[in-house]
């Protein structure tokens, strides 16, 4: 017996193995059917609660209809009410809407009439006399009455009743009226059959069983299977000797308690399973099944599991006895396979890691052209082989057959001259001849997987560069009318007539005694040529001993689409794009942001519109057609997260368009907020021209993004349209730069960074900080003293982030502070430090006061300004102010400005002021008065 077991190789340690993988796989289909019962039973409790939910959202909106009808009877009644009209009057309009709502909605078919008491006085829309027969009718002792006024207000819906006349179920909606001045003078009442809320709730069952259950606000039942239920307090039903959970499930529903998946027994001993959930009125919708229904999936499928897994704990052992034969007379060939993964994996992987990473590096440094390409070259040529890498690592997919092709459009030129240039740069270094043809006229576009025919040959190029020590390597590439032929010939040492049927296989090599000190895989040739016959081609090869070798790689001509090349834009391109066509919004309520913020798009010969509300931004945005929108975050009465849901909810095209978040808080977690409130991205304060360049890139439409024209620069102003920076010439453009050294805090670099290193930017920024600032002090001051914490953090946010914009960091630190504990609610803390901090912003307005003297409003030295002239620039000014354009609008006033208007340059100053602060409503009824 031992001899015959050695013959198929196995021992005690198998037999032991094979037990072990039997009863763990037992263990495995025990525990899988717990798991899998579980996720059953989870899925079901899952469409259960939705059954309920979705009941529950049906009856709610089928009420909310109704509501929403008394609502606007209400309304009218409201302004009777405020004309004087008397309860006659209101009982007419009552009749006007019963006949309206009953012929002409179908949908409001339980409907049956309006009615209410005004001033003392029953009304009834629908002619009904409660006193025709004698009766006693006391409205004020109704349940309508006494909710609505319970409610103060609000609607009120009662709980179902039985009609004396019809003997049908019905419920009232009603709804206490206030005048004007919030003093009651009556109630109004609708009602509506139950109908279909009844149909509804009768039709629910579970898993195509079991029934409907609907109770009111008591815990009564409304509506059931058993008719002898309805009326009944559900925790009475445990008086039966068969029930039981009744009081439990009542007592769960009293406590407002959502009920999933609760078992009891009915009245006959069945077990069910019960789900409930409360309408906002409250009452509750209930489904119930029996609970062999309920279960029966999940009893099927643990039987079949345990089956199946006995019966593949069988099989696995078979399988695993079969294999273990094979792999034991296969363990040599194994071993080396798993040598070479291991040695792979740390010894090329790794260092191809290092390569792409210093590379990508390199990129950014300050190269000339030839160092750059040469760089591109080595960065894509790592890229690829580090992809090849990852492939061979995981051989087993390639052995099974699960490698799959990815087809895209590529630019079939680029590759060819780019696989050239790598093995130009290989042979010589080898000292070896590269000779390189393009024959038939390359298409300029294929259509294929480019990473998997790189891969074929660079496997192939360097197979040849490898094994030839003297001569030449050629790449001739031909198109020809249905294929594409890849010609790779050396002169090296040839391949035995002998080793070529097995040239193909896996792990071989030939020739290992001349070949001894070439280090390779066996692996390349094989992986090529799976790769090539999956791309519907052919390799051939023809080799002469001591002479050459020569492959031929055949792939079909599939043409692709220029236009669907996907394009990778290189740092330098980024760099020059521009979008004069793109239309952006900016919304900010500090002008300092809005300063720099529309001068960096300028940039990209953007023309931003900005606008300081974000309130007023929706009806802007309703109004035009932009592409993009930055939203601040924190600005006062709306603030961007608000402003975007509301423009959300405008739906259409408002639900796409691209809003961008601005934030100077870019902490962790922001992100997905913004994200979440609709966002579809976010850029932090101070704005970085980089990032914002990315993000450009990546937003704006394609089409008005045009990447040939070199990197905008500000244009200087010319004819009549001068520039809003004050300096005239450069040496006093040095100057002001030099004089901002003596600034105490103020770093000039990071200054210049905020602003892409355009001075004029920044002199206009700093001149607007300069001018704003007191306001903004007292701001501070009245907020604090009035205890409004929450305008005082987004005041101090906004101060925060204009300091940094102009490098006053130490500041900008303290206001952070400030809006830190003004959130928190910390108003101490604000106390202590608020005095402290205004007094450096006084110091810091005193020192930029040297820089920004105050503009005198006289017209000595101006020639006398013309009158035709002054309508032209003013009606360019109003123009300017209607598309929200404070530069073209300060264009056109300081071309007035360098003449004198009389009494009239004081006003041209105010609206040079007006719309400095993007305040255009104030800058048009400044210039229309001018113009009367």
């Amino acid at each position: 017996m031992k001899n015959f077991l050695n013959s198929f190789r196995i021992d005690g340690r198998l037999i032991m193995q094979l037990a072990l993988v039997f009863l763990a796989f037992v263990i495995m289909a025990l525990i899988g059917s717990l798991f899998g019962a579980e996720i059953i039973n989870k899925n079901v409790e899952a469409y259960g609660n939705e059954v309920v939910n979705t009941a529950g959202e049906t009856i709610k909106a089928y009420l909310d209809e109704y509501v929403t009808v008394l609502d606007g009877v209400a309304f009218s009644i409201l302004r009777l009410e405020i004309d004087h009209a008397d309860a006659e009057q209101m009982q007419t309009e009552m009749k006007v809407w019963t006949e309206w709502i009953i012929k002409t909605v179908a949908k409001y078919s339980d409907f049956s009439g309006f009615y209410g008491v005004i001033d003392g006085v029953f009304v009834d829309g629908s002619g009904w006399d409660p006193w025709a027969d004698g009766g006693e009718y006391i409205p004020e002792e109704r349940p309508w009455y006494i909710g609505a006024i319970e409610t103060n207000g609000e609607t009120f819906i009662s709980d179902p009743y039985k009609d004396d006349d019809t003997g049908e179920f019905v419920l009232t909606v009603s709804k206490m009226m206030l005048d004007e001045h919030g003093n009651s003078f009556g109630v109004i009442a609708m009602d509506m059959l139950f109908n279909n809320v009844s149909e509804l709730v009768g039709g629910l069952n579970l898993l195509e069983s079991g029934y409907g259950i609907l109770l009111d606000s008591e815990k009564q039942i409304i509506i059931t299977l058993d008719k002898t239920l309805i009326g009944e307090f559900i925790g009475d039903l445990d008086r039966n000797k068969h029930s039981n959970g009744y009081a439990e499930m009542a007592k769960k529903l009293q406590e407002h308690k959502e009920i999933s998946a609760f078992h009891y027994q009915n009245h006959q001993g069945e077990s069910f399973v019960a789900f409930f959930r409360e309408i906002s009125n409250g009452w509750y919708v209930g489904v119930a099944s029996p609970r062999t229904v309920y279960y029966k999936d999940m009893e099927t499928m643990v039987t079949l599991l345990v089956v199946v897994g006995l019966f593949l704990a069988v099989t696995l052992c078979v399988m695993l006895m079969t294999l273990h034969i094979k792999k034991v007379r296969s363990d040599e060939a194994n071993q080396i396979k798993t040598s070479f993964l291991a040695n792979m994996s740390h010894e090329i992987r790794t260092p191809m890691n290092a390569i792409i990473g210093m590379s990508e590096l390199l990129l950014v440094e300050d190269l000339d052209e030839k160092q750059k390409s040469y760089i591109k070259d080595i960065n894509a040529s790592s890229q690829s082989l580090l992809s090849i890498i990852n492939d061979i690592l995981d051989l087993s997919k390639i052995e099974s057959g699960k490698i799959e092709l990815l087809p895209i459009d590529y630019n079939f030129l680029a590759f060819v001259d780019n696989i050239a240039a790598m093995f130009q740069f290989v042979t010589n270094r080898k000292e070896l001849e590269f000779r390189f043809e393009k024959l038939g006229g390359l298409p300029k576009c294929l259509y294929g997987d480019d990473i998997r025919l790189r891969q074929v040959l660079t496997n192939l190029c360097g197979n040849a560069v490898k094994f030839t020590s003297s001569g030449y390597i050629s790449l001739t590439v031909t198109s020809r009318d249905n294929t594409i032929e890849f010609e790779i010939r050396d002169t090296g040492m040839g391949i035995k007539k002998e080793d070529l049927p097995k040239l193909f296989n896996a792990f071989e090599q030939f020739d290992t005694h001349n070949n001894r000190k070439i280090v390779g895989t066996g692996l390349g040739l094989p992986i090529s040529k799976t790769f090539v016959e999956m791309m519907g081609g052919e390799i051939k090869v023809n080799s002469v001993y001591g002479q050459g070798t020569m492959f031929t790689v055949i792939i079909p001509k599939v043409l692709g689409d220029e236009e669907k090349i996907q394009h990778v834009k290189n740092a330098d391109e980024i760099k020059t794009f521009v979008a004069p066509e793109a239309r952006v919004l900016i919304v900010d309520d500090n002008e300092i942001n809005l300063k720099v913020a529309s001068g960096l798009l300028n940039l990209f010969k953007i023309k931003a519109e900005t606008i300081l509300s974000g309130r007023e931004s929706i009806e802007l945005i309703k109004q035009n057609k932009y592409d993009v929108v930055f939203m601040d975050h924190m600005m006062p009465d709306m603030d961007g997260v608000q402003t975007t849901i509301e423009i959300r909810k405008l739906g259409g095209e408002f639900k796409n368009l691209k809003i961008i978040a601005l934030t100077a808080n870019a902490i962790q977690g922001a992100k997905q907020m913004f994200m979440e409130n609709g966002f579809n991205g976010f850029i932090s304060k101070p704005i970085d021209v980089d990032e914002l360049t990315e993000l450009l890139i990546g937003i704006l439409p394609k089409e008005k993004i045009e990447s040939k024209a070199p990197l905008p620069v500000i244009e200087e102003p010319s004819g009549d349209k001068p520039a809003p920076f004050v300096p005239e010439a450069e040496n006093k453009t040095s100057e002001f730069l030099n004089s901002l050294k003596n600034i105490s805090g103020m770093n000039v670099e990071i200054a210049m960074k905020r602003v892409s290193g355009m001075e004029d930017m920044l002199y206009e920024t700093l001149e607007v900080f300069h001018r704003k600032l007191p306001s903004e002090c007292q701001k501070l001051n009245k907020f604090l003293a009035d205890d409004d914490l929450h305008n005082f953090a987004i005041s101090v946010h906004g101060i925060k982030s204009s300091l940094a914009t102009i490098g006053v960091m130490e500041l900008s630190e303290i206001a952070f502070e400030l809006e830190k504990h003004s959130k928190s609610e910390d108003k101490t803390f604000c106390d202590e430090r608020l005095p402290g901090f205004i007094l450096k912003l006084n110091s810091l307005e005193e020192d930029l006061t040297v820089l920004f003297p105050a503009e005198a409003n006289t017209g000595e030295g101006k020639d006398k300004g013309n009158l035709e002239f002054l309508a032209v620039k003013i009606d360019e000014a109003l123009t300017a102010a209607d598309n929200f354009d404070d530069s073209e609008g300060v264009a056109a006033i300081n071309a007035l400005l360098q003449f004198d208007y009389g009494d009239k340059n004081g006003q041209l100053e105010n609206a040079k002021n007006a719309f400095k602060d993007f305040d255009y409503e104030l800058a048009s009824n400044i210039l229309n008065e001018l113009k009367q």
